[in-house]
């Protein structure tokens, strides 16, 4: 697919042409590039707001370099925003590990920060705090105000939509 095929197809064709190019550079041992098309194949799904296949392509990019920060909270991201909070627990405390192995602190904290604003399930919010508390970061009280009023701040309805506004957000490079 051509730089200018790329621009102008729909998000899904995208997406799918750049997983196959990940796929053929895995094949020729090319990992650094598989993991730029497989990036892109991220990021093409989720414009084409097809969740589950970014999340697929996620996990398959973790299984290939598990050090890849980004990813994990991309894939982070996702599990919380559909609510499957069990398994964003377990994605959690492995982002927590690879960020204390890779140094990138400063990259997480205000991430953590953010998934704590779009999650209504108070384990997670205490784990996230947690980790936060952890990594040095100034707590905000999140789990506190959960106890303290029984419900999230907004309704579940206002949280999905917080999450859907925030994501192109939490999801840039910067």
């Amino acid at each position: 697919m051509s730089v200018s095929e790329r621009q102008t197809s729909p998000p899904l064709e995208r997406a799918r042409a750049f997983e196959l190019a990940g796929d053929e550079c895995v094949y020729d041992s090319r990992i650094e590039q598989a993991k730029v098309s497989y990036g892109w194949a991220i990021d093409a799904f989720l414009d084409a707001r097809s969740f589950e296949e970014a999340m697929r392509i996620c996990r398959k990019l973790i299984r290939l370099s598990p050090d890849v920060v980004r990813t994990r909270y991309t894939l982070l991201f996702l599990l919380i925003g559909l609510e499957r909070y069990e398994e964003a627990r377990s994605e959690l405390l492995e982002y927590a590990r690879v960020v204390r192995e890779s140094g990138t602190r400063s990259f997480a904290i205000p991430r953590l920060q953010l998934l704590a604003h779009v999650t209504d399930d108070p384990e997670t919010l205490q784990l996230l705090e947690s980790l936060l508390s952890e990594l040095g970061a100034e707590q905000l009280g999140y789990s506190t105000h959960l106890r303290e009023t029984g419900s999230p701040s907004p309704s579940g309805a206002d949280r999905r939509e917080r999450w859907e506004t925030l994501l192109p957000i939490a999801l840039r490079d910067d």
